[in-house]
């Protein structure tokens, strides 16, 4: 019976950690149907292009399914959806990953 709680406790802490997407995870580049491109690094830097004028950096952070894009100071939250595409933020819509 000892051995049920830990064993229970790495089953809920690898589930935990299977779910949401980490850095390495997401790494990779998303495009819109609107041209706009983001490309994020598992350092934890997204580069935007595209969809703006000019490229731009910023600092990003994954927590959950959320992704959280630090720009001038505001967060910028967008979402992994189950499918593997990201949702929300700017007016950038849906982005898929590309292959």
């Amino acid at each position: 019976m000892r051995c049920a709680v830990p064993i229970f406790l790495l089953a809920l802490l690898s589930t935990a950690c299977n779910a949401a997407p980490g850095r390495n995870a997401l790494a990779g580049t998303y495009t819109s149907n609107d041209g706009c491109v983001l490309e994020f690094k598992p350092s934890g830097k997204v580069y935007f292009s595209g969809c703006y004028a000019g490229s731009y950096a910023y600092d990003y952070e994954v927590d959950g399914d959320r992704i959280i894009i630090h720009e001038s100071g505001n967060g910028i939250v967008y979402r992994m959806l189950p499918n593997g595409t990201i949702q929300g933020g700017g007016m950038e819509g849906i982005l898929k990953k590309k292959p």
